[in-house]
């Protein structure tokens, strides 16, 4: 999942994300171009991993304060529901990809 394609590197997720971080948190992985080969199976993997990490995170701000679950829930709903493309109607507020 690294450069290198070592995927324990991975385990680092819990550093930066962390279920006090996790409402602000944004995700970049960035793909080595050299390789066209493995991109999207790399990317996949990052994916995977750090949906993984916030679900871990979400699960134990459920279990600590229910109430702040749901408002991040509904903020995270929020953010990928309103969505329009540029030049779009604004009928749906769906993202296209979805």
């Amino acid at each position: 999942m690294s450069a290198g394609g070592d995927s324990t590197l991975s385990e680092l997720l819990s550093v930066p994300i962390t279920p006090q971080r996790l409402p602000t948190a944004c995700a970049v992985v960035v793909v080595d171009l050299s390789k066209p080969h493995g991109v999207l199976a790399v990317a996949a993997e990052w994916l995977k991993a750090i949906h993984a990490r916030a679900q871990e995170c979400l699960d134990r701000i459920k279990t600590r304060d229910p109430k702040s679950h749901a408002l991040i829930q509904h903020a995270a709903l929020a953010r990928t529901t309103a969505y329009t493309a540029p030049g779009a109607a604004a009928s749906s507020g769906h993202h296209p990809d979805v």
